[in-house]
């Protein structure tokens, strides 16, 4: 009679986090976040992510892409085919949906909700792959500080750069996937990850590179330290080749804007007025990011190699090290390239999971102790202020509107294009 109680008042519990998902996103999400642990919190919080989209400022790119839905929506199949084929695209799944989506709806906010939905499905199920593979981490009053840092860190303040990083949270979603379960199999949809952003196309060098190198820590490092002696000048002239190869495509297009001296001279100008115009909200976020992705992570990485004898047997966690060393080599000789730093989140993603699954062995010592005293903190404020920056983006209408409104009577906030 107990168990048939309790599955009763689950399906209760489940009927009403749906029901109130669709009446009001803002209120269901702190009904998913203080039932995270249940079945149904997960696809509330996918939920309430796709509603972000569907009621957002058109910041960053999202404007572009709101602009992109009504043009793309009068293109024909065989010239979005074509575009492909030719290497024109570079944002395949942008192009497709919006072409899709302008055949059945007018507005572009359920397309948005659906690029969103995309973006929170993967960033949602990567941070519960984490949870589900080793629930101990939540177990604790610690740990569960610790999960939830680690929640925040890949925080919806990318969707500002929606194709790249919802690319970045599918690629990363896969990988750990495919460490935690020891199967490569599941590095086989990474082959679609440049159909979100032609860019990405680079990291299958480290992930090809993982499948003959996981347990070979000693080449791992031997390539990080290569990609530091390399002259900064062999990626910008190969990717020059490349363009002088590829005229009219994505990767001439991308040479010149980012690449050629004069694309990196306009980027670097454009970067440096947006600093100096940046507030302070905008700034301690700013240096939080540079203080963990410039310096805290490599000093537990440096760490973890002095004690890499405790760990050497722990297949699991030098699997997850030698990935990230990796990434470290590709993200490195990015660095020349206007806007490469970017590459940098999957080694600094992959080395916060890294560390909240090394907290968990019995296998730390004082001074791996004090590190995670201090990355942990640092995770977590740079998530919150992470939140705290997508003011901009996050409109009044999520707070106040539901489902229902927004797609018998889209908002004022996404139509301001149209």
């Amino acid at each position: 009679m107990g168990l048939n109680n309790k599955s009763i008042i689950l399906k209760r519990n489940r009927l009403i986090a749906y029901g109130l998902l669709m009446i009001s996103p803002f209120l269901s999400f702190g009904i998913a976040v203080r039932n995270w642990k249940t079945d149904y919190a997960k696809n509330i919080l996918i939920g309430v992510i796709v509603f972000i989209g569907m009621t957002a400022f058109p910041e960053g790119d999202l404007e572009r892409y709101q602009n992109y839905y009504y043009y793309n929506a009068s293109q024909s199949f065989e010239m979005m085919w074509h575009n492909l084929i030719s290497l024109k695209e570079g944002k395949f799944y942008i192009t497709f949906f919006s072409f899709l989506f302008g055949l059945i709806f007018q507005h572009h906010n359920i397309y948005l909700g659906f690029l969103f939905f995309i973006f929170g499905y993967y960033l949602v199920n990567f941070i519960f792959l984490i949870y589900n593979y080793d629930k101990s981490i939540v177990q604790k009053r610690t740990g569960f500080l610790i999960f939830i840092s680690f929640a925040l860190f890949f925080s919806l303040r990318n969707a500002v750069n929606l194709a790249f990083y919802t690319g970045a949270i599918y690629i990363l979603y896969w990988i750990v996937k495919s460490i935690l379960t020891q199967n490569n199999k599941f590095l086989i949809p990474l082959l679609l990850a440049p159909l979100f952003h032609f860019a990405l196309t680079l990291v299958l060098i480290p992930v090809m590179l993982f499948v003959l190198l996981k347990s070979r820590t000693f080449i791992c490092i031997a390539l990080v330290v290569v990609s530091y002696m390399l002259p900064p000048s062999i990626v910008n002239n190969t990717l020059g080749d490349l363009a002088n190869d590829n005229e009219s495509t994505i990767i001439e297009d991308r040479y010149n804007n980012y690449a050629s001296e004069k694309g990196i001279e306009y980027m670097n100008k454009r970067y440096e007025k947006g600093a100096s115009n940046a507030n302070f909200k905008l700034k301690l976020l700013n240096d939080i990011k540079n203080i963990i992705f410039d310096n805290v992570i490599y000093i537990g990485l440096f760490l973890f190699l002095i004690f890499f004898k405790r760990y050497k047997n722990n297949k699991l966690l030098i699997q997850f090290f030698n990935m990230i060393l990796l990434f470290w080599a590709i993200s490195n000789l990015m660095m020349n390239v206007s806007n490469g730093n970017r590459y940098q989140i999957f080694q600094i993603t992959l080395g916060v999971v890294f560390f909240v699954l090394l907290y968990q062995t019995k296998m730390k010592n004082r001074i791996m102790n004090t590190y995670f005293v201090i990355l942990f903190p640092l995770v977590f404020l740079y998530g919150l202020m992470s939140l705290y920056a997508t003011n901009k983006m996050i409109s009044t209408n999520f707070f106040v509107s539901n489902f229902f409104v927004e797609i018998i009577s889209p908002s004022e906030v996404s139509s301001e294009l149209k």
